[in-house]
């Protein structure tokens, strides 16, 4: 009577309400906090975070029960609802980056009907994983004296991006981007040119990491230098990509540097560490729908690290012109390693291995020195 209002209703009301928007809360930090990869070849068409296929739902939902306290705890419908309507999670491999020996074989065991020949099947399966992890534990390696980078080249970025079907189908000029980068992805370069620069073959994927091999600071102890990269034959898995390195070490290479190794994975099983650098930036092109000139792309890629542009910081060398000194290897398409080092004749000679760990005995190392006529 004093205040001139009725006396509040006590009795029900809406009690769960706020309790339920802290549940919520706490599973979608729970999910968001998932370390996933993107798809490496399907990056541009798709946003989808892809978990190890070790998971799933419900063990994902007993690990978020497990990690909260009691008043915290949902049941599986509404975690299994938050995780499929909030994410654009999945399980697995990315089905746009399958190894084409892992799917045949896959096919093939479900086929075949006799025990032998499924065994055999298995086993080569098994195989063929097992060397595809080697590479990637040969990259986790550390060593005291030793430095490890991975390169790579991006796919082509169209120049304009418009939002515009007809320009998709009109002439575009392409931006071409190369990464080099440590294995921990903290201290990438980016060199870039466009279409009416150059191409992007051998040669300016080896003058790209000239260019970084003669800038870059190594360290006084560094004994060894390895590189991580793809099998394209055209781009990094060539002779005049060797011949580079080779010069590289002979003249200009730090003193205490006696070795060179290159080191390609299996076909299908590439995922590199310059690919998730791509991711990266792949994010930031995403989120602007128009760009313009490559001073726009430019600007992008400088927020993740680094950009060398042609002509300005950096030139193509002729580096074809090599082979009237050096001969061509011969073994290259099928060897997994490339080793490069000073010989006691003071020479830099070549080897090529078809395995990660174990050395050919078969296969010596060359000086790849042409005889010079008189």
């Amino acid at each position: 009577m004093k205040a001139g209002s009725g006396i509040s209703e006590n009795r029900g009301g809406d009690r769960r309400s706020q309790k339920n928007v802290e549940k919520r809360k706490k599973v979608k930090a729970f999910i968001a906090s998932l370390k996933g990869q993107e798809s490496h070849y399907g990056r541009a068409k798709s946003k989808r975070i892809y978990l190890s296929a070790e998971y799933n739902i419900t063990i994902l939902h007993r690990l978020y029960n497990d990690s909260v306290e009691e008043s915290y705890k949902v049941n599986y419908k509404y975690f299994s609802r938050i995780f499929s309507n909030d994410f654009n999670i999945g399980f697995g491999t990315p089905a746009t980056d399958v190894c084409g020996f892992c799917t045949r074989h896959l096919n093939l065991l479900s086929m075949v009907n006799g025990q032998r020949e499924k065994q055999t099947v298995i086993t080569n399966l098994r195989v063929h994983k097992l060397r595809a992890k080697q590479f990637f534990k040969m990259m986790k390696e550390k060593s005291g004296d030793g430095m490890a980078f991975c390169f790579d080249l991006q796919q082509v970025q169209p120049l304009p991006k418009v939002p515009i079907s007809e320009a998709f189908y009109a002439q575009q000029l392409s931006l071409y981007v190369f990464c080099i980068t440590d294995i921990t992805c903290k201290r990438p370069i980016f060199y870039s040119w466009l279409e009416h620069q150059a191409g992007r073959g051998a040669t300016e994927v080896g003058s790209a990491l000239y260019d970084f091999l003669r800038k870059a600071e190594f360290p006084k102890n560094l004994k060894e230098l390895t590189l991580f990269s793809d099998g394209c034959g055209g781009q990094n898995k060539n002779s005049h990509i060797v011949h580079m390195l080779m010069m590289w070490l002979h003249k200009e290479a730090p003193k205490g540097l006696q070795s060179i190794r290159m080191v390609f994975p299996i076909r299908g099983h590439s995922y590199l560490p310059a690919d998730r650098i791509f991711g990266r930036c792949e994010k930031l092109i995403r989120s602007h729908i128009t760009l313009k000139s490559p001073e726009k792309y430019w600007e992008l890629y400088s927020q993740v690290r680094l950009v060398r542009k042609l002509g300005t910081d950096w030139k193509i060398y002729d580096l074809k012109s090599a082979l009237s000194t050096f001969k061509k290897i011969e073994t290259i398409s099928h060897a997994k390693r490339i080793l490069i080092k000073w010989t006691s004749k003071q020479h830099v000679a070549v080897k090529t291995e078809t395995f990660y760990r174990n050395d050919d005995e078969n296969t010596k190392y060359l000086t790849l020195l042409k005889k010079q006529e008189d």
